[in-house]
């Protein structure tokens, strides 16, 4: 017996019906129609499957089967805002984040940084206990990250909307973050070949290797350019680092 399938869309606020789709080949769990929901503003709908037989003879009458579906069609993406820390703070150590979320459908918001000119990397997922409007805090610990950063919020809702506030520029300083450098003093004329010391390494509590360690000199007056005398990729604590033959340059005071 063939069937005729008449799928039907209507407003849950309203009475009028849209005939969205038809067909007479029968279907068994499978796709009948893709809808587009962006046709249609956001709110709450039926949709009513409609199904009727073919009359079989004259004593025959037609059958008709239905079933509806309450759906909400949610379109908009949430309202994201960074509220702290403000654009251009200077921040060390752990800061508090506030972020202003607003939507009806909030399921959890991501905090995200990128360094300048490099990917997003992701703080955390944090979710939301309730929806509409609401404030969240959240304590973010900087202290492996250094430099000038952008900070912003990702919120998720759930019908899989997402909306991204405007990026804010900050500035993350933390000696934490950075390698510990040190040069051993020289606090006599040199002459000739002289041993370097120091150290260059990473911190105990970094995961990180060292990339590069490098040794430098200029005139200690005058606005004149480092010149690089030296570079490794090794650690050294309070070490030697190389010999340096100043017989190569001309007699006089100068920075390292």
């Amino acid at each position: 017996m063939t069937q005729q399938i008449f799928p039907i869309m209507r407003s849950a606020f309203m009475h009028d019906t849209d005939i969205v789709f038809g067909r007479k080949d029968s279907v068994e769990n499978n796709l009948l129609y893709r809808w587009n929901t962006f046709a249609v503003n956001d709110g709450r709908y039926q949709i009513q499957l409609v199904s009727f037989d073919q009359i079989n003879g004259s004593y025959d009458c037609q059958h008709k089967s239905e079933m509806i579906l309450a759906i909400e069609v949610d379109n908009t993406e949430p309202e994201v805002k960074i509220i702290r820390p403000l654009q251009g703070a200077v921040i060390s150590g752990s800061v508090e984040v506030e972020v202003s979320l607003e939507d009806k459908h909030l399921t959890h918001y991501v905090l995200e940084y990128g360094r300048i000119g490099k990917e997003w990397q992701t703080v955390g997922e944090f979710p939301i206990d309730s929806s509409l409007s609401v404030a969240q805090r959240l304590n973010w610990d900087t202290s492996q990250i250094d430099g000038y950063s952008s900070l912003r919020v990702k919120a998720i809702d759930r019908a899989g909307n997402i909306g991204i506030s405007q990026a804010i520029s900050i500035r993350l300083k933390n000696d934490s973050a950075l390698p510990i450098v040190q040069l051993r003093d020289i606090d006599r004329p040199v002459r000739g070949e002289i041993a370097i010391y120091g150290t260059a390494k990473m911190r105990s509590n970094q995961e990180k290797g060292l990339k590069s360690a490098s040794v430098e000199f200029r005139l200690a007056v005058g606005n004149v350019d480092w010149q690089l005398i030296y570079q490794s990729q090794l650690q050294f604590n309070n070490e030697e680092i190389f010999l340096w033959n100043t017989s190569e340059i001309d007699d006089g005071k100068y920075l390292v």
